[in-house]
C-alpha cells in the first residue's frame, strides 16, 4: 500500500510504502511525487522522506509505466531522504521526476532522514515530519496540512 502526507506551508512531505505494494501503488507514488514537485515550486528547499516499511519486490524494477510524459520541471533542488531497504525501483521515479535537481540521501532510519533534512535546511522539523508519518500510516491516499 502507498500513502502520503504533505505539509504545504513547510514544504515537506512523507511518502510511505507499507504492506503489499502493487503496480498501482508505484503509479500513485510517481504521480504524488510529481504533484509535490509542481505544487511546491515556490517553496524554499522542499523536502521529502520516502519511508519503505514493505519488503515487496514490487518496489524493484523499471519506473512505473503510468509515467509516460515528463512532469512539470521546477528549478529548485529538492531534498529527498530515503529510508531503506529495497527502494531501488522507486528511486528511478525520483530520478525521472526530479532529473538532476535532487539532493538524495539513503539512510537506515526515519530519524536519520529527518536529521539530514534539518541540517540542510537549518531548522527543526522532526515534530512536523513525525506528524506526517503518523498521518500517512493512518490514511490511504493524501493527507494535506495547510
Amino acid at each position: 500500500m502507498f500513502s502520503f502526507a504533505v505539509d504545504r506551508p513547510r514544504g515537506i512531505a512523507i511518502f510511505l510504502f507499507s504492506g503489499a505494494v502493487s503496480a498501482d501503488d508505484r503509479c500513485a507514488f510517481g504521480n504524488a511525487l510529481a504533484d509535490f514537485d509542481a505544487r511546491l515550486a515556490a517553496s524554499d528547499h522542499p523536502a521529502a522522506v520516502l519511508v519503505n516499511e514493505s519488503r515487496e519486490e514490487a518496489l524493484e524494477g523499471k519506473p512505473s509505466a503510468c509515467l509516460t510524459s515528463p512532469p512539470y520541471e521546477a528549478k529548485e533542488t529538492r531534498l529527498l531522504a530515503v529510508v531503506v531497504p529495497h527502494v531501488r525501483g522507486v528511486l528511478d521515479e525520483v530520478r525521472w521526476i526530479f532529473r538532476e535537481r535532487h539532493a538524495l540521501r539513503c539512510v537506515t532510519s526515519f530519524q536519520e532522514a529527518v536529521a539530514w533534512i534539518e541540517e540542510c535546511r537549518g531548522e527543526a522539523l522532526f515534530p512536523f515530519f513525525d506528524g506526517l508519518l503518523l498521518a500517512a500510516r493512518s490514511a490511504v491516499g493524501e493527507v494535506t496540512l495547510s
